[in-house]
C-alpha cells in the first residue's frame, strides 16, 4: 500500500465507521443525558436533521474510501500538494483558469462568504443527494476538500478524537487542498447555530447540566481508539480508564494497520 494513500485510507475508514456508528445510535443518545454535546455539532436537536448530515457525511466517506482503493489497486501514490503562495497578480485577461489565492482580497471574501453560505444552506432531508451525485462530487473535488465536508456532515470536533488520530485529520486535510479555518468556522457557527435555536425556542430542551461535560465521555470512546467497534452498547465509564500508552492501543487493535507512517512530501 502506497503510504500517502495509506494514511488517507486511515483516516477516511475511522470516519466511515464513526459515522455509521453515530447513525446507529443517535436515537438513543437523544434520549441520554449529554445529547446536548451532539446536537451543538450539527446546529440543531432535530434527529430528522441530523440524520441527513449522518447520512450525506456517509455517503461521501464511502465514495472517498472507493476511490482511494481503485487508486491504490494501481500501485500509484498520491502526491502531497505545495503549499500555495500568494503571487503578483497577471494582467487582466491573461489568465483563463486564476488562481483563487492571487485573486484580489474583496473577491476571494467574496467567494469565500459563498461557500460558506453553501455547506451552512439548511439541508433537506427529504431531497438528499444520490450515491451517483456524491460519487461525481468526490470525483471532481480535492480530496482535503472532500475530507473537510465529511467532517462537517458527522461533527467531527478535536474533543471526539485521540489527539494522533485528530493530527491525522488535520494533515489530510492540509496536504490536498482543504482548508482547516474552513472546518474550524464550522465548528464555531453550528455551536453558535445551536444555542440561538435554544434561546429562541422556549419549548426546547437546555443543556442537561448533569450530563458529561465532555465529548469523549458522551460518546464512550474516542476516535482512533481500538474501542470503537466495541462501543455499540455506548458504554460511560463510571471511573477513568486506565492510562494505555498510544502504542498498546494500537497493537490491540483490529485495525492493526494504521496510522501507516507519515505523508511523504513529493521531491
Amino acid at each position: 500500500m502506497p503510504n500517502n494513500l495509506a494514511q488517507l485510507l486511515y483516516v477516511v475508514s475511522i470516519l466511515l465507521e464513526y459515522g455509521r456508528h453515530l447513525a446507529a445510535t443517535i436515537e438513543r443518545r437523544a434520549a441520554m443525558p449529554g445529547f446536548a454535546l451532539f446536537a451543538a455539532l450539527f446546529g440543531t436537536a432535530k434527529l430528522p436533521i441530523i440524520l441527513a448530515h449522518l447520512h450525506r457525511g456517509i455517503l461521501r466517506a464511502t465514495a472517498l474510501e472507493s476511490l482511494l482503493l481503485r487508486r491504490a489497486a494501481t500501485g500509484r501514490d498520491l502526491t502531497v500538494s505545495p503549499p500555495r503562495l500568494r503571487t503578483t497578480p497577471s494582467a487582466p485577461g491573461t489568465n483563463a483558469n486564476p488562481d483563487p489565492m492571487n485573486e484580489p482580497l474583496n473577491a476571494q471574501i467574496g467567494r469565500l462568504n459563498a461557500e460558506r453560505a453553501s455547506h451552512d444552506a439548511p439541508i433537506d432531508p427529504d431531497h438528499l443527494p444520490t450515491r451517483e451525485q456524491i460519487e461525481a462530487e468526490v470525483r471532481r473535488r480535492p480530496i482535503g476538500r472532500t475530507i473537510t465536508d465529511i467532517c462537517r456532515d458527522l461533527g467531527i470536533v478535536p474533543g471526539l478524537c485521540t489527539r494522533e488520530f485528530w493530527d491525522s485529520v488535520t494533515e489530510a486535510i492540509a496536504c490536498y487542498e482543504g482548508s482547516i479555518l474552513n472546518l474550524f468556522d464550522n465548528m464555531l457557527h453550528k455551536t453558535e447555530q445551536y444555542q440561538q435555536a435554544q434561546e429562541e425556542d422556549p419549548e426546547s430542551e437546555q443543556s442537561d447540566r448533569a450530563g458529561p461535560l465532555y465529548m469523549h465521555q458522551a460518546l464512550g470512546f474516542q476516535l482512533g481508539d481500538p474501542l470503537i467497534e466495541l462501543a455499540c452498547e455506548m458504554p460511560v465509564p463510571a471511573a477513568p480508564d486506565p492510562v494505555v500508552t498510544n502504542t498498546e492501543r494500537h497493537a490491540a487493535s483490529v485495525h492493526a494497520t494504521g496510522p501507516p507512517p507519515a505523508l511523504k512530501l513529493a521531491a
